[in-house]
């Protein structure tokens, strides 16, 4: 399904074989760059260049966990492998040595990489302008005690980011610390107030320096959004149903945004729905196709 209106209006440009889908399945997310180049995958990876009317499997070695898109470019995170092409070509190539679960964060030409390490005190941050020269920067979490792990990264800007802290987990919570840094994550400073303790992290999102939104799952599906740089939070989105998780939160604007309610294959999920937000996270309505 694809719109051509910010999500007022959908039509059906396209199918993928149903064997894809199923219990476990051979796709789990989606990612578009421009109306023309876009990608699903998770674990495998398949490309379109025609807005999605026809699709190509790309092959690759090993499961690919995460693929992002911004400045003309298309990054790939297969195994330990970072790959990147031009996002109108399937012309993938190796850029460097990550981790296996690493995640990414682009704005513009920037991106960051999140190598989780198994546990606090052992989590990367890389971090580049152009893609081609980086840096390892200290893992600002670290500072805050042994047990502070870096989640992940929203930028807002090339040099304007968020940055998500989790630690002490127990069951059904876990202490969520919110950085913010305005030289690119060199250094960050803590915001006024923690986001809530409820759920498990499992990324954060950015519209804007004062509008930042972090989805959490365990207990309970939640959504906390705070609309003045962590000054306050509230819960737009919070269901009590045993953790099925909201998922892929992002903002396309500095007032739309997108959420993914469930997961394919994860217990407990029937059909993921998506969501919407046109007010900067205030409110969300599913979307009906």
């Amino acid at each position: 399904m694809a719109t051509a209106d910010a999500g007022n209006t959908w039509r059906l440009v396209g199918r993928l074989s149903p064997s894809l889908g199923g219990d476990t399945p051979a796709i789990t997310k989606v990612r578009f760059a421009t109306p023309l180049d876009g990608w699903v995958f998770g674990p495998q990876l398949w490309s379109t260049h025609d807005g999605g009317r026809t699709w190509r499997q790309i092959s690759e070695p090993q499961p690919v966990s995460d693929v992002e898109a911004a400045g003309g470019v298309a990054y790939a995170v297969v195994g330990g492998q970072l790959l990147r092409t031009p996002v109108a070509a399937d012309s993938w190539q190796a850029v460097r040595q990550v981790g296996q679960s690493a995640t990414m964060a682009l704005h513009g030409r920037a991106i960051w990489i999140v190598e989780g390490g198994g546990g606090p005190g052992a989590t990367k941050l890389l971090a580049s302008p152009d893609g081609a020269s980086w840096r390892t920067l200290a893992d600002p979490c670290a500072k805050l005690g042994p047990e502070w792990t870096l989640i992940s990264v929203a930028p807002v800007t090339s040099s304007h980011l968020y940055l998500l802290c989790g630690g002490g987990a127990a069951a059904g919570s876990e202490a969520k610390k919110l950085l913010f840094s305005t030289d690119a994550g060199q250094t960050a400073t803590a915001t006024a107030v923690d986001p809530p303790l409820s759920g498990d992290t499992n990324g954060v999102a950015a519209a804007s320096d004062a509008v930042v939104a972090i989805p959490a799952v365990s207990g309970a599906s939640e959504v906390y959004r705070s609309g003045d740089a962590g000054k306050s939070w509230q819960t737009p989105l919070q269901q009590g149903d045993g953790g099925v998780g909201y998922f892929d939160v992002g903002f396309t604007t500095a007032t739309q945004g997108v959420a993914i309610y469930g997961q394919l294959g994860r217990a407990g999920t029937s059909a993921p729905q998506l969501l919407m937000t046109r007010d900067a996270g205030a409110t969300w309505s599913v979307v009906h196709f």
